[in-house]
């Protein structure tokens, strides 16, 4: 097939990723509250809320390795303060709106608490609503960007052996703090979240996946759905049981490691058997034009459907929970963007 072709599938491939990390990070949220709710559905102690928000645990560093990918393949830098500008306006416009967003409705019955100091520091850290961090996280390996993909050209494997060891160190510092092992120095600990060093190894393999091997993963991907599937299944088995045995729930962890780039094999193998159907397409071109801005304002929108009785019915609540946030945060988000795109043509 053409390069330009090829080019194309390659985008629906990460669209159809995307998408699917965007419903993953909805998923944790909306599940968070149900985690420790009894259920009559049970499995090795674990209720279907437990299951669903660590299966889910991908998705923000699935994100990050899209991102790696993503930068990989776009055109060389050039001026650096350009492509510093160019991302700016693209993720830092709507992360202003958004963040001063949640921090005017975190502080509407407190208007005292809304001081400059506070709006700067929570800005700085991502700190009005939960997913925030997220945003900070790729500001800092935005910056890094050009400085890693010019060390990359020169010696891909030790970048991303380096940025393995550098993250999982980290990670396992932070597993050590459950058994009172603290080795992290204090004024570092708070800001683990959103320090790149600890997300550094998603990004870094997504770039190295760029570096002349992203064709050979595709066709791997393509020719070996049925072991890709099953490999994945028992990685996913094994995830939600350690997550369960070591009491270790959040994303900062080594075995997400191996787990997200699973998923991320899975889900381009199963792109190649579903990506064929119109509505299927249809669909993933819908959610991954307005996946940014369904990612910022979902929150919102989980906040105001939480004030109705019916979804705190156990575990058929949650799962009502979960499609009406994203059918509503799907209708807001195409309005809003609608706007936006009126606007800016003017």
């Amino acid at each position: 097939e053409s390069l330009r072709s090829h080019v194309m599938k390659r985008i629906k491939e990460l669209d159809f990723t995307r998408v699917i990390a965007m419903f993953a990070v909805v998923m944790i949220h909306v599940t968070s509250t149900y985690i420790n709710q009894d259920s009559s559905f049970i499995l090795f102690d674990m209720n279907l809320a437990f299951i669903l928000n660590q299966v889910s645990r991908f998705s923000v560093p699935l994100f990050i390795v899209l991102s790696g990918i993503s930068l990989g393949f776009s055109k060389p830098i050039g001026d650096p303060l350009l492509f510093y500008k160019k991302r700016l306006v693209k993720i830092g416009i709507p992360y202003l709106f958004w963040f001063t967003a949640y921090y005017v409705y975190n502080n509407h019955n407190n208007l005292a608490a809304m001081t400059l100091g506070s709006f700067v520091k929570e800005f700085l850290l991502g700190q009005s609503a939960p997913h925030l961090y997220f945003i900070i996280i790729i500001f800092q390996l935005y910056i890094l960007f050009p400085f890693l993909k010019n060390a990359i050209s020169k010696s891909s494997w030790s970048v991303l052996i380096i940025s393995f060891v550098i993250s999982y160190s980290i990670e396992k510092l932070f597993f050590f703090l459950q058994y009172d092992v603290d080795l992290i120095p204090a004024f570092i600990r708070p800001y683990l979240w959103i320090l790149f060093p600890t997300w550094l190894f998603y990004f870094v393999f997504g770039l190295v996946l760029c570096q002349n091997l992203f064709s050979k993963f595709e066709a791997f991907c393509t020719q070996h759905f049925s072991a890709v599937f099953v490999a994945t299944g028992l990685i996913t088995i094994f995830y939600v049981l350690e997550s369960r045995i070591t009491n270790s729930l959040e994303s900062i962890k080594a075995p997400l490691n191996i787990y997200t780039i699973f998923i991320l094999v899975f889900l381009f193998s199963l792109w190649s058997l579903i990506g064929r159907y119109r509505i299927i397409q249809k669909a993933v071109d819908f959610f991954a034009k307005h996946s940014l801005t369904i990612y910022f304002e979902h929150v919102f929108v989980l906040y105001f459907l939480r004030r109705f009785s019916f979804f705190n019915r156990g575990m058929s609540g949650m799962i009502l929970l979960f499609i009406t946030v994203i059918v509503v945060a799907s209708l807001v988000a195409y309005c809003v963007d609608s706007l936006v795109h009126k606007i800016s043509k003017k």
